[in-house]
């Protein structure tokens, strides 16, 4: 069953290249003049991501907390 459904794809992938093939040639032109990211620079993005998703959720987490308690003495 995966083989057919995998098929299937392939045909419609090659259509949709075979009908928009200056499209795929110019893509795949500009592919060649991307400038990629170092090794480094990729890590040091990765890192920084890493750290701001860690003090956002410490943030939103102390800020539940907080509205949290706020209720619980409320209702008391």
């Amino acid at each position: 069953m995966g083989w057919i459904i995998l098929a299937i794809a392939a045909v419609i992938i090659g259509i949709i290249v075979l009908v928009n093939r200056s499209f795929v040639v110019e893509s795949l032109r500009e592919l060649r003049n991307v400038t990629w990211p170092t090794k480094e620079f990729a890590i040091q993005g990765a890192w920084v991501t890493v750290v701001f998703i860690l003090v956002l959720a410490t943030f939103l987490a102390l800020i539940d907390w907080g509205v949290n308690s706020l209720m619980i003495w409320l209702v008391k």
